[in-house]
């Protein structure tokens, strides 16, 4: 991925982000014609601070080479790439940062962690060779890579550096974004350019262990793709409320009652839930073949006696019930059920009956529930549903509805 980063630090911008493969971004690096003379600029103002002399300071066209070295890294060593261009950074920050120190200009060739992290690339190579290292073997034998004195270029080094910190940080941003939304990473990079601490801010809101349960129902990952693309403004305030959702579910998970805290009653069976009954007999004689009336006529209701369905937890609960349809395997139910627990120990709903029903445990009463996805809360009063429910894993919708129904 090209980063924001080098357009404020080096004066390079990216032509285009490249190719996404869903794992990582692969970046393009280019150098506009309209943009080199700042870039030289940039550059100048290095060399008028070091100490060096200007004729050690490679041209701006180095930078070019080392975009080509390690875009050829990057397809080299795949998922091992954030390890090689940790390594190469530190290498090129360290030489930059103390150019007199040999130790720091050097690289031992046998250096387990050199050989493991960045050597066993081919590329590895190029790139160290754009910046000024050279292969060279000491007179007991080690082979080693060196950055002569005369060929440091700190405005160089430095440049590199803040491009491979660049891409660390984007890599890092990657890592952390549900996988859901990467696809959008590259736009969103694109437009918080100039606002890192905005793309910073809106990462650690995406990275929340909940996020992706709450991308997984409905159509929250197209609307919160549809709202990453809108610009810088769409994503304030896409950060604002997933913050807020975030406080939330940490308010309610902190503050979850122990089990014997809640309220809600779990339904086992079915017959819990609705158990049929007799019908009471409209003819209080209890034999109707029998006559009281000396009316010949008298024909006595041929009506066979029908069942009653009865629900046993409303006929015995009084006022208001809310019904929680859940399952195990349904991630937004997981996620809602602490908070409905939560909710069934609140002062406030103490008049109110909670009632928690599996929907793979007790499919017929789903059913006859007219339940079509989950989570769904349903409300019910005097034995009849109240109200229309509240579908999905809307707890803040849940709480607003039952304190109106109060």
């Amino acid at each position: 991925m090209v980063f924001s980063m080098l357009v404020a630090i080096s004066g390079f911008v990216t032509e285009r982000y490249g190719r996404f493969d869903g794992n990582r971004v692969i970046p393009s690096l280019s150098l506009p014609e309209q943009l080199v003379p700042s870039t030289v600029d940039v550059m100048a103002s290095e060399r008028k601070n070091s100490k060096l002399p200007s004729s050690e300071v490679e041209p701006a066209t180095a930078l070019e080479e080392f975009s080509t070295a390690i875009a050829a890294l990057r397809d080299e060593s795949g998922e091992s790439h954030y390890k090689a261009a940790k390594m190469l950074q530190r290498v090129c920050e360290n030489a930059a940062e103390h150019p007199d120190e040999d130790k720091y200009r050097r690289i031992r060739c046998s250096n387990p962690a050199f050989v493991k992290n960045l050597d066993r690339f081919e590329a590895s190579r190029a790139c160290l060779t754009t910046v000024g290292f050279r292969e060279e073997t000491t007179a007991d034998g080690t082979e080693q890579l060196m950055l002569p004195r005369e060929r440091v270029s700190r405005p160089l080094l430095s440049a590199v550096s803040a491009l491979l910190k660049g891409e660390l940080r984007m890599l890092d941003v990657q890592k952390r974004w549900p996988s859901a939304l990467r696809a959008t990473l590259p736009a969103v990079a694109t437009t918080l350019a100039l606002r890192p601490s905005l793309l910073d801010a809106l990462t650690s809101e995406l990275a929340a262990a909940h996020v992706p349960t709450l991308l997984e129902h409905g159509d929250n990952t197209q609307r919160v793709t549809e709202q990453l693309l809108r610009g810088e403004e769409s994503a304030h305030a896409l950060v604002e409320q997933l913050r807020e959702v975030r406080e939330n579910v940490t308010s309610a998970a902190e503050s979850a009652p122990p089990a014997s805290a809640s309220r809600v009653r779990k339904v086992h069976t079915a017959e819990e839930w609705c158990d049929p009954l007799m019908q009471p007999d409209a003819n209080p004689n209890p034999n109707p073949n029998l006559n009281p009336d000396p009316n010949p006529n008298f024909n006595p209701d041929p009506t066979p006696t029908l069942p009653l369905t009865r629900y046993d937890i409303l006929m015995d609960s009084p006022g208001l019930v809310v019904a929680y349809f859940g399952a195990a395997w349904c991630k937004p139910c997981e996620l809602v059920k602490p908070m409905f627990a939560e909710m069934s120990a609140q002062k406030k709903f103490a008049g109110v009956t909670f009632v928690q029903i599996d929907s793979d445990e007790l499919p017929k009463v789903s059913s006859e529930c007219e339940i079509t996805q989950l989570p769904t809360f349903k409300f019910f009063k005097d034995v009849q549903e109240h109200d229309l429910p509240v579908v999905g894993a809307d707890i803040l919708q849940l709480e607003s509805k039952i304190e109106k129904m109060l």
